[in-house]
């Protein structure tokens, strides 16, 4: 698969294109539950940093939370939209290959 816009041209094939987009959802998977464990942490330090400091600590963590629930939301539509990509070129190279097939092999250009 290849393609070229504005002089700048990227080859990957669409099985390397879903193997990655699939790493990066497992990845950006891993990223959510590691965020989940962390407001449970910063959530459960309530109950023995008591005070000023804890209180603050936890208002700016929430303040940022939802920030980064939204940036991990978006970052996990990367890779469906990199295999609906992969989807579309795989299947205009078969339509591709298909109506070559069909041109006749006796002509000379």
């Amino acid at each position: 698969m290849g393609l070229l816009a504005s002089g700048v041209h990227i080859k990957v094939s669409t099985d390397v294109l879903n193997n990655k987009a699939a790493e990066a959802a497992k990845e950006i998977e891993g990223m959510k539950a590691d965020f989940d464990t962390l407001k449970q942490t910063v959530t459960a330090s309530s109950s023995y940093w008591i005070g000023e400091a804890g209180d603050l600590h936890r208002k700016l963590f929430a303040d940022q939370s939802d920030d980064i629930t939204e940036i991990l939301k978006r970052l996990g539509e990367h890779p469906v939209d990199l295999q609906q990509i992969a989807g579309v070129y795989a299947a205009t190279e078969a339509e591709v290959q298909a109506m070559a097939g069909e041109l006749p092999a006796d002509v000379l250009f």
